[in-house]
């Protein structure tokens, strides 16, 4: 861990090398501790690699944490939950599963994996359940257009009787070194995508703080802390602004999030919102929000939605 730890400062450090970070802004950005992080750079300044948080050799730099370098590369995972029935999009969704819904060209399960994939994000996970066959049938086709793409299913046997909440549980192996997570009726434009992957912050939702909530959307309430509380039973008026079901979670942020769901699962709250974990988790560890910035998405769940999502993303 100590030298992933080393290759995560280092990696920040050569990210953000045309500014001057704070030691504790390094150590937030790495995911690591104040003190591991003051100590790591101690030993840099040192050698005479760096200067405070600024590179002085990068060169050398590299070469000093090359023994452990691979974790600077280290694979970055996409979560897809993709399990539902999707009743309230009947009769469509008899024959086929919502993620296969087709937006222009491609499936809203093709245009979530290409969009990451442009982004460098090759390894993804897909929990499945309805109609898990015809997403498998799908995934062989993408795999042969993408060819960096490793693709791992886990199937939800209850997914007729269970939420989100258990599909990310069953997901929740593939998770462990921190991951991108994507509701699998989600369309956005990629400037949203451009967006999140080059976003800093290690635990953060997505969140469209422009669009007036209404009350089926899941809403967020934020103070300086970052999030304190999210659901759908957030008031209209002391909403600031709407969950749109993307989220990326730390190695760190991670670990907490699956406490707080097997706590749920325990008490035998399989069919309840992850959100709900999501609010616990953030009473131990900064939530941040990242804003759509007036960007498009479309969250499908109604029919109607998915022939207006057809006129608005081609």
């Amino acid at each position: 861990m100590r030298g992933d730890n080393k290759a995560k400062i280092v990696g920040v450090l050569i990210k953000h090398q045309t500014k001057l970070l704070s030691k504790y802004r390094v150590a937030k950005l790495a995911d690591c501790s104040y003190s591991w992080t003051h100590e790591f750079l101690a030993e840099l300044e040192a050698k005479g690699l760096v200067n405070g948080t600024r590179i002085l050799d990068i060169n050398k730099l590299k070469e000093a944490v090359q023994f452990k370098a691979g974790s600077l590369n280290k694979k970055e995972r996409l979560i897809i939950l993709a399990a539902g029935v999707g009743s309230r999009s009947l009769p469509l969704t008899e024959k086929i599963p919502k993620c296969l819904m087709t937006i222009g060209s491609q499936t809203i399960l093709e245009r979530i994996i290409s969009q990451k994939y442009a982004n460098g994000i090759e390894h993804v996970s897909l929990v499945v359940g309805h109609k898990k066959e015809l997403i498998e049938e799908e995934l062989i086709k993408l795999k042969k257009r993408y060819s960096k793409l490793k693709v791992k299913t886990i199937f939800n046997p209850d997914y007729k009787i269970t939420n989100n909440i258990y599909s990310l549980w069953l997901a929740k192996e593939h998770a462990k070194g921190g991951f991108y997570l994507v509701d699998g009726d989600l369309v956005v434009e990629k400037e949203i995508i451009d967006k999140i992957v080059k976003t800093d912050m290690p635990n953060f939702l997505l969140v469209d703080d422009k669009k007036t909530p209404e009350e089926e959307d899941v809403k967020v309430q934020i103070d300086s802390s970052g999030i304190f509380k999210i659901g759908k039973h957030i008031d209209l008026e002391s909403s600031h602004g709407i969950s749109v079901g993307i989220a990326k979670f730390s190695e760190e942020g991670s670990k907490i999030l699956f406490e707080e769901i097997q706590k749920r699962i325990d008490e035998g709250k399989k069919n309840v919102f992850y959100e709900e974990a999501f609010e616990a988790m953030a009473s131990r560890i900064r939530l941040d929000t990242v804003s759509t910035e007036g960007y498009k998405w479309s969250e499908i769940d109604f029919l109607n939605e998915y022939e207006e999502a057809k006129k608005v993303f081609k």
